[in-house]
C-alpha cells in the first residue's frame, strides 16, 4: 500500500491533534492550545501547516506525523538558506499493512528538501534513526554561573564540597537590557552561527511568543552591540534562575563577564544562570565566567521544569549541514511549554 504523504492541511488539522493525542501524548501542549500549535507550525502564506502527514488511502486515517520547523518560519527572509529543524515523528504502532514499516522513512525525508536539517532531545528511536541515516550525532553542553550571595540553594544542588574553578577579571563590555528589540540596530553585530537567524527572527520566536516571556539583554563594548542574549526565568515556588535560551552575534573574544553576569543575578534574585550549546568552542564560555555542569558529578543545575526535576539532564542532538554548525536551548522543538499558563 502507497502512503499519500503531504502537509497537514487546515481542514485536517483535528485528524492532526487527535494522532498526537492518541499515539503521543494526550497532553501534549498542542492538544491543548491550539495558539501554541498555531505559533510554531502554521504556515500563514501558504494557509496550511508546517507537519508532515502520511494518509492512509484505504481508511483515509493519518497513520504518521513529522514535524517541520523551518527558520523562515519566523522570518521568511531567512528561506534562502533552506534551513529546518525537526519535531514530533511519530508512526501508528497499531496499523499492519505493507506500508506502514517505510511510512517513518518517508515522512522522515521530507527534510531531505532543505540545506539543514537538526534536532536535539530526541527519543532513543528517533536518535538511532538519524545516526543510520548518517548525520552528524552531538551533545550539548551545560554552562552555569552561581549567584555568588545565595547561600541554601533550592533549585540547584550544590555540594558543600564545591569550588568554584572560574577566573574573575574586569572588562570594558557590559550587559544591559534591551527594552524593545523592534528598535534596535542591530548593523554592528556578527551574525557568524549556522542555522542563520536575524532580528525579524528574535522578533517572531521570542518577543510574540504566546505563552513565554522573554528578555533580551545586549552585550556591549563601550556603546557597540556585540552580542544579543536571550533569557528566560524559570520560577520554582519562591525561587527563580535565568536560562539563556539563544544568542544572536559572534562569542568568540568575548572577555570575562562574570561580574555583569552577577550584578544581573543579583537583580534577578535569581540563583544561577545558564546556558546550553553545541558547536561553539568550551573555551569561550569558561572566558567569559562560565563553568562547565559534568552531568554525572553532585553538583545538580536542572533542565526540566515542568514539571520541575531536580537533576541532570544529557541532551543529544543530531544534524545534517555542510557549515559550522550551532544549538542553543530554544533550537528545535525545544523550549516550549509543557503545560499552559495558569499552570506554570
Amino acid at each position: 500500500m502507497e502512503y499519500k504523504l503531504k502537509n497537514c492541511s487546515i481542514e485536517e488539522y483535528p485528524k492532526l491533534i487527535d494522532f498526537i493525542k492518541k499515539y503521543w501524548k494526550k497532553d501534549h501542549i498542542f492538544v491543548l492550545s491550539k495558539e501554541m500549535f498555531d505559533f510554531q507550525h502554521y504556515d500563514f502564506i501558504n494557509n496550511e501547516y508546517h507537519f508532515a502527514i502520511g494518509v492512509n488511502p484505504e481508511t483515509n486515517e493519518i497513520d504518521g506525523i513529522c514535524g517541520i520547523i523551518p527558520l523562515s518560519h519566523y522570518d521568511p527572509d531567512l528561506e534562502k538558506y533552506n534551513e529546518t529543524w525537526g519535531g514530533i515523528w511519530k508512526t501508528r504502532s497499531d496499523v499492519q499493512n505493507d506500508g506502514i514499516g517505510l511510512l517513518g522513512l518517508e515522512l522522515f525525508e521530507f527534510f531531505d528538501n532543505y540545506a539543514s536539517h537538526g534536532g536535539f532531545g530526541m527519543s532513543k528511536i528517533a536518535y538511532r534513526f538519524f545516526k543510520r541515516k548518517g548525520y552528524q550525532m552531538c551533545v550539548l553542553n551545560q554552562y552555569y554561573i552561581l549567584n555568588e550571595t545565595i547561600i541554601d540553594f533550592e533549585i540547584a544542588r550544590i555540594p558543600t564540597s564545591y569550588m568554584s574553578n572560574v577566573t574573575i577579571r574586569n572588562s570594558k563590555f557590559t550587559i544591559q537590557e534591551i527594552e524593545d528589540i523592534e528598535t534596535i540596530d542591530m548593523s554592528s553585530i556578527n551574525n557568524c552561527y549556522w542555522p542563520r537567524k536575524s532580528k525579524t527572527y528574535l522578533i517572531n520566536r521570542f518577543k510574540h511568543h504566546p505563552i513565554y516571556k522573554y528578555m533580551f539583554y545586549g552585550v556591549y563594548c563601550a556603546d557597540i552591540l556585540k552580542n544579543i542574549l536571550v533569557i528566560r526565568k524559570n520560577v520554582v515556588k519562591e525561587n527563580n534562575v535565568l536560562r539563556i535560551v539563544d544568542v544572536f552575534g559572534n562569542l568568540a573574544g568575548t572577555p570575562n563577564l562574570y561580574f555583569e553576569f552577577q550584578r544581573l543575578l543579583k537583580h534577578h534574585g535569581s540563583e544561577y544562570i545558564d546556558l546550553m550549546n553545541f558547536g561553539i568552542d568550551e573555551s569561550i564560555f569558561t572566558t567569559m565566567g562560565f563553568e562547565v555542569l559534568d552531568p554525572d558529578g553532585d553538583l545538580i543545575i536542572p533542565n526540566y521544569f515542568e514539571p520541575f526535576e531536580q537533576r541532570n539532564i544529557v541532551l543529544e542532538g543530531a544534524y545534517r549541514s555542510d557549515k559550522p554548525y550551532t544549538f542553543f536551548r530554544a533550537d528545535a522543538d525545544q523550549d516550549r511549554p509543557n503545560v499552559l499558563p495558569n499552570k506554570l
